[in-house]
């Protein structure tokens, strides 16, 4: 009962990064079937065997950012929208549960990393046959996957990145050359989507490649050399130059003071957060509560923005919470997965400063993973015990430091 629960969490890592490419006639993405099936049998496996792991700190953390989510129902000024939102958050809250209560082994969360690249290809694919094919967005001269914004994917494809650099360095096989070749193919559809906040998203990421290059044997390494080869290949080739006239108005964005209707979103959403410092106009009232500054509903750009108004300041201690909790976790990890979750949490923080992703199941996704990634135990301690039993293993403490905060000792952690 616990494999075909860790199959179901499987397809439903898998199913997130081209979850808008397939709607149901009622509105429901295929992640959000799938992720209904696989809390069913996640439930329905722990009533079977009568085990559950015990929550750690950070998931009651996370747990009380969804309360106050749901509490802020109460005085919401759109009681409708913050119902839907707190649905939402419910069913995110039972995918990080269903995550660590069968992810407790280092080889089923990489399993899980794994699923997460797989299903990038696919929307890599959609990209790059809608470029092919001349179907650009309603975006002039961009090219996305159906369902999705430019940014939102480019962003999901940018975390792909750490990620599949990781698994190429703790994978063996055949594997390892499909997460190598999604740096360079992410690259390509990342440009075709002309997202700059994916791109510089990108950038950040692609830091994990020099961090553990020590990491390579020296066959790794000629590999490394071949990848690169042919990423500049393919980008100079394949890339169309509308593409990258957008990406070079990076410094002119950020030199004029925001980028679209950035600033004016910004500052309206501060107006909104000054009527309600302390509760919150209720999650998911953002829009409403900006329209009649604005003449029209607007998402945040910002999910730091969009929490602060949203649920106040007691929401937003919450989210810091959540964050230094989660850095505790990263600080305490082995060092290859310490150096991948804080590219990966910075990548994620790059990204959502121009996003609204608080409700995002990448988010989410991220988080519970995260937790899991943290007290996982590996394979030896694993192979000699049932699932259900494994005990829970210490964060392993990082090694001892004898340096100063410098950059050349921060490189070294």
């Amino acid at each position: 009962m616990n494999r075909l629960a860790f199959l179901a969490l499987w397809l439903l890592v898998f199913s997130i990064p081209f979850a808008n490419m397939f709607v149901f006639e009622w509105g429901a993405t295929i992640t959000r079937v799938i992720g209904m099936t696989a809390f069913s049998i996640g439930a329905l496996a722990v009533v079977a065997t009568g085990k559950i792991r015990r929550l750690k700190a950070s998931h009651f953390i996370i747990a009380a950012f969804v309360a106050w989510a749901i509490a802020s129902y109460f005085w919401s000024l759109a009681p409708s929208l913050t119902l839907q939102r707190i649905w939402t958050c419910v069913q995110l809250f039972a995918m990080v549960w269903v995550i660590w209560q069968f992810s407790p082994r280092k080889s089923q969360v990489r399993d899980l990393m794994q699923a997460y690249v797989l299903g990038a290809y696919i929307s890599i694919g959609a990209i790059v046959a809608n470029y092919l094919s001349g179907q650009q967005t309603h975006y002039f001269l961009r090219y996305v996957a159906a369902g999705f914004d430019p940014n939102d994917l480019g962003l999901i494809l940018a975390l792909g990145i750490p990620m599949s650099w990781y698994l190429s360095l703790t994978k063996r096989g055949t594997v390892v050359w499909v997460n190598r070749l999604y740096i360079p193919l992410a690259l390509i559809a990342i440009l075709l989507t002309a997202s700059r906040t994916a791109f510089a998203a990108a950038l950040l990421a692609l830091l994990i490649v020099p961090w553990t290059l020590g990491r390579l044997s020296q066959r790794g390494k000629v590999a490394l050399a071949f990848t690169i080869v042919l990423s500049i290949f393919l980008v100079y080739f394949f890339v169309p130059w509308s593409s990258w006239e957008r990406i070079t108005t990076i410094p002119t964005a950020i030199t004029q003071g925001g980028v679209g209707m950035r600033m004016n979103i910004w500052e309206a959403g501060l107006k909104v957060f000054s009527t309600r410092p302390v509760l919150g106009v209720g999650s998911g009232a953002f829009p409403p509560a900006v329209e009649p500054i604005l003449g029209k509903q607007w998402v945040a750009h910002n999910t730091f923005l969009s929490i602060l108004a949203e649920n106040g300041i007691i929401g937003f201690i919450l989210l810091g919470l959540i964050g230094s909790s989660s850095l505790s976790l990263i600080f305490r990890m082995p060092q290859l997965e310490r150096r991948t979750w804080l590219i990966l949490l910075g990548v994620w923080t790059v990204g959502v400063f121009f996003l609204t992703w608080d409700h995002e199941q990448t988010t989410w996704l991220l988080l519970g993973l995260l937790v899991a990634s943290a007290y996982a135990i590996d394979g030896k301690t694993a192979e000699s015990m049932p699932l259900e039993l494994a005990p829970m293993a210490p964060l392993s403490r990082p090694h001892k430091e004898k340096h100063k905060h410098t950059l050349s000792k921060l490189w070294n952690y």
